[in-house]
């Protein structure tokens, strides 16, 4: 898909995200207005209340959840908008776990994100990183046994960080599921990918999984 097409579809997710953001804010309001109703008649008995309650509990949290999914995908609809881009490596990975969970549940793999406790930021292009960071997830959860958890993180600095998509489990099997991964198709267009935006990739020294080495320049 060329740049111009990318921008287009990303423009036109991010102006729906905004409407379904108003969707949600209405019915946040009107359920908020509910629970006051409730609250200020409560010395009025009815037999319903509790699952008038419950219920309303239910759809501020669905709203709370609407809301998060709305952001993070506004975000990554903006990503085409620029070529290059200085990037909290942080953000990104926490919304590029949060829109692949979906994929990994299919599989029954447990996606997390971690936290080194920095936020190194690179110039990148914005959309080719979470393309990457996607594969890279791929890559490992199609390997695993279900029932594993797959952990995300950064370490680094603004001039050089590394991004681990890395199995908790598996380690007596780290061998032989690194040299199937290594050997593949999927592991050939990772490496592409990450070539895109001057990027290696590496399987990790320690434990099953991918390691993304990005420089900044």
């Amino acid at each position: 898909m060329e740049p111009k097409e990318l921008q287009f579809f990303g423009r036109v997710t991010a102006g729906v995200t905004h409407e379904m953001k108003n969707v949600l804010a209405i019915i946040k309001e009107t359920a908020g207005l509910l629970e006051d109703l409730l609250a200020v008649n409560r010395e009025v008995e009815f037999a319903q209340r509790d699952r008038f309650n419950r219920g309303l509990a239910s759809v501020l949290g669905q709203v709370r959840r609407g809301v998060e999914l709305s952001d993070r995908l506004n975000r990554f609809a903006h990503t085409p908008d620029e070529s290059r881009a200085r990037v909290d490596l942080q953000q990104a990975l926490e919304d590029a776990v949060f829109l692949a969970r979906r994929f990994a549940r299919l599989k029954r793999i447990e996606l997390n994100v971690g936290s080194s406790g920095n936020r190194p930021r690179l110039c990148v292009s914005p959309f080719q990183l979470q393309s990457a960071v996607f594969a890279a997830m791929e890559c490992c959860w199609t390997r695993l046994p279900p029932g594993t958890e797959v952990v995300v993180d950064v370490v680094g600095n603004d001039n050089e960080a590394i991004v681990r998509v890395h199995a908790t489990g598996c380690a007596d099997d780290r061998v032989a599921l690194t040299c199937e991964m290594t050997v593949a198709a999927d592991w050939e267009e990772l490496v592409l990918l990450a070539g895109s935006i001057g990027a290696t990739v590496e399987p990790a020294s320690s434990c099953f999984g991918v390691e993304i080495v990005l420089v900044n320049v």
